[in-house]
């Protein structure tokens, strides 16, 4: 048996051609092409989303058509779920305090300079230390404008005054 193909199918319910839906959302028509064949799960994710949203398409079916994943089976253990969102937790904190660790070293400032414990974890701050970071290293910036962009929050430990 055959897999259906969501994108083709929800395409052609909506009565829209390839080239319409490329034109009307700026994309490659190559690009529809390969979401409408067997091997759609080698598109850009971008293109995946917004053609989903476009066509009304649900990305959880997908998964479920693509990958046979029952969301409900795979998290009714709520200590397993837990798990797994402490898990992302932690791994997220490791990253942004490698690459905070990596920024002090290349700014020459101290790693305790920093109040961690007020520093937000956000993607974003760790967007900005991996900007900055790759900047300091190719000397794009010195050290003295990356803390203009990203300055210490003296912390509690830090011997520095304020």
């Amino acid at each position: 048996m055959e897999k259906q193909n969501y994108f083709r199918t929800y395409r052609e319910k909506r009565k829209l051609t390839r080239v319409e839906l490329s034109e009307k959302l700026d994309i490659p028509r190559s690009a529809l092409e390969l979401l409408e064949s067997d091997d759609w799960i080698r598109s850009k994710f971008d293109y995946v989303v917004l053609v989903a949203k476009e066509l009304g398409l649900s990305l959880i079916e997908l998964i479920k058509q693509e990958f046979d994943y029952d969301l409900e089976k795979e998290f009714f253990n709520e200590e397993e779920f837990e798990e797994i969102v402490a898990r992302y937790a932690n791994a997220r904190v490791t990253l942004i305090l490698s690459e905070l660790k990596l920024f002090c070293r290349n700014s020459k400032v101290r790693l305790d300079d920093f109040d961690i414990t007020e520093l937000s974890f956000s993607m974003g701050n760790l967007h900005k230390l991996i900007t900055l970071n790759q900047k300091l290293e190719r000397n794009e910036i010195s050290a003295k404008e990356a803390l203009v962009e990203f300055p210490p929050k003296w912390g509690k430990f830090s011997n520095r005054n304020k």
